[in-house]
């Protein structure tokens, strides 16, 4: 008899075992779905194209994917404002920089 008692607990306990495992899985594989990546703004690619003019200038492009996550919220849109990227350049290297702009390459709106 406490060798049938056993078994049974085994059983039981192997079939618990299993229950939870498939239970903590399901959670995890639900979180990986439902994760957005946690960041309100991410790159998605940075991509540089420098040409040597012939008058040895270079033409520097820089093309950035952004990702910015929906803000808005029960109180309407809350638009991204005041994006800006930072450059600390060398006086003494670079000189006479013009022409810079940036292009929005969804809508072609082109921002001076």
């Amino acid at each position: 008899m406490a060798a049938k008692q056993h078994a049974s607990r085994a059983v039981r306990s192997f079939g618990i075992a299993i229950v939870v495992t498939v239970g903590i899985v399901a959670a995890l594989l639900l979180f990986m779905v439902l994760d957005d990546g946690g960041a309100d703004l991410s790159y998605k690619t940075l991509d540089y194209d420098v040409q040597v003019q012939s008058n040895g200038d270079l033409k520097v492009t820089q093309h950035l994917d952004m990702k910015l996550a929906d803000r808005s919220d029960d109180d309407g849109d809350h638009p991204w404002k005041q994006l800006y990227q930072q450059y600390t350049l060398k006086e003494s290297d670079l000189t006479n920089i013009t022409d810079i702009s940036v292009r929005n390459v969804t809508t072609g709106e082109t921002y001076q």
